[in-house]
């Protein structure tokens, strides 16, 4: 484990170089390893002939059949070959971790569910192939009664939405956060950040928002209607921007350099994902803007997300920023290539947390040069396994 002076205690980011940056899981079973758990389809099935050649009902049989079944069973009830804690979903039964509607299960079964083994198919079906096997898990369930949601519930549909205004806590006993800013993205992810500080709550999966701050005179707080599947502050300890000026560091002191300050410039929505923007500040000195956009990943069994930054620095000879916190995560040098820094941290429950930085960490004003030009860096955070052996070695040949 990672003393309190290591780069895992404080992890400070180069920009500068051109470098780098628990869950709570749905209602779908745990396992121990991802061996069992399809990401594609079998290749018994001829994908390329006589699977291009269906439609409607019967391509999403033969998908079910091939992607689905093995876990799901093949009439759907959850007693598939491969064998969990607790049993996979029966669609039999109806009902759904993320919600029941086509556009809900969509997002499910392209990004996977994160802490489970449900893995996302958006890379081995095709949008009609993904599309089709929903219809037949709808068709497998009972009748449903089509709700219609109220004027107050925004739904992401094809193109990402973002809301501003107070949000709940997460728990009870919690604060609510007053300038809240909440991300919803194409692929069912809701990304929660307080906007004082730009430091990200939490990660949610299902239905978007209620504006419930559009009654009762705007003195409501906004209600977020998906499920909370990660919570940054259970596996990184309290994680906050920290930026340092190292030509002015060693009279910190005289200078009276204050906290660094994080404060939100402008969203945009830029083709399928939503950006956020914000400068940093040491004191009243801008040193930096960011932007940052997130979305699901699912890579070698492992699901999760992805946030990818990209800088521009002011100072770039002297100016380091990056986050401040991973006190509970030991490196994994055996899945660490080139630029890319593999990191764990494992629950109560022997259930891990892998944190990949693509680039380097650098720790000392040594190790810093000037760069030309924006910096782009991405952190993965992909839960909810236990880190066998087996999933390890497939996150590893992912990588």
């Amino acid at each position: 484990m990672a003393n309190a002076d290591s780069s895992l205690a404080r992890v400070y980011l180069t920009l500068a170089l051109g470098l780098v940056a628990s869950c709570g899981a749905g209602d779908e079973p745990q396992a121990d390893s991802v061996i069992e758990v399809p990401t594609q389809v079998s290749e018994d099935v001829p994908r390329v002939d006589k699977v291009a050649e269906l439609s409607g009902a019967e391509l999403g049989a033969q998908v079910f059949a091939s992607a689905c079944a093995v876990c799901h069973g093949e009439s759907g009830d959850g007693n598939g070959l491969a064998k969990f804690d607790k049993p996979a979903r029966s669609f039999v039964d109806g009902g759904f971790s993320f919600g029941n509607t086509p556009e809900a299960l969509f997002r499910t079964v392209s990004s996977g569910i994160g802490g489970t083994p449900m893995p996302g198919f958006k890379d081995s079906l095709t949008e009609k192939e993904r599309r089709a096997v929903v219809d037949h898990v709808i068709a497998l369930g009972p009748e449903q009664v089509t709700v219609v949601p109220g004027s107050t519930v925004m739904t992401v549909t094809d193109r990402p939405l973002v809301v501003r205004g107070s949000l709940p806590p997460l728990r009870e006993g919690e604060e609510m956060t007053p300038r809240g800013l909440l991300v919803g993205g194409l692929d069912g992810l809701s990304f929660q950040y307080n906007r004082d500080d730009m430091r990200l709550i939490a990660v949610r999966q299902g239905d978007f928002v209620k504006r419930r701050d559009w009654e009762n005179r705007g003195g409501d707080t906004l209600e977020p209607l998906g499920a909370v599947v990660f919570v940054p502050d259970d596996a990184l300890g309290e994680v906050t921007w920290k930026a340092l000026d190292w030509a002015a560091e060693a009279t910190a002191a005289k200078s009276g350099i204050k906290e660094t300050r994080a404060v939100m410039t402008a969203t945009e929505i830029q083709a399928d994902h939503a950006m956020i923007e914000f400068d940093l500040y040491l004191g009243s000195k801008r040193v930096a803007s960011v932007q940052e956009h997130a979305e699901a990943l699912s890579l070698g069994g492992w699901t999760g997300f992805r946030r990818t930054f990209q800088s521009e620095i002011v100072d770039t000879a002297s100016v380091t920023v990056g986050f401040d916190g991973g006190e509970g995560f030991e490196n994994l040098p055996d899945l660490e290539g080139p630029g890319q820094t593999v990191r764990i941290a494992t629950d109560e429950l022997g259930f891990g947390t892998i944190w990949i930085t693509y680039g380097s960490v650098q720790e000392s004003k040594s190790e810093s040069s000037a760069a030309q030009g924006p910096v782009k860096w991405t952190h993965d955070f992909l839960y909810g396994l236990k880190p066998t052996e087996a999933n390890l070695a497939a996150i590893k040949e992912a990588l």
